[in-house]
């Protein structure tokens, strides 16, 4: 039968792991911090065009390629998704330019 989830659980567990969960929210800020700066929107534009944010994946006949470029693709989106930065508008803003430069 699964545990029933209380709040004195959840503080429980915030206390058993709060290296861990400050280490995470650490993390999530600095990328956060980074991606603000003019450097860093540039950098994330450059990651964007080599990981196939706005592109397709997909390479005929080649499945290893097609892997290979659908993992670059899914370390980008991990690196945007840590920094809370709104996808959506990140590849409207972005991804109009990437599309132009292709």
């Amino acid at each position: 039968m699964p545990e029933t989830v209380t709040m004195k659980s959840i503080r429980e567990f915030a206390l058993r792991n709060k290296d861990k969960i400050s280490d995470h929210l650490q993390t999530r800020y600095a990328y956060r911090r980074l991606f603000e700066t003019d450097d860093g929107k540039l950098v994330l534009r450059h990651l964007m065009k080599v990981g196939f944010v706005t592109r397709s994946t997909f390479v005929a006949g080649d499945p290893h390629r097609t892997a290979l470029n659908e993992g670059a693709r899914r370390l980008v989106l991990s690196i945007i998704r840590a920094a809370r930065i709104n996808v959506d508008k990140l590849i409207d803003d972005i991804g109009k330019e990437l599309a132009d430069e292709i």
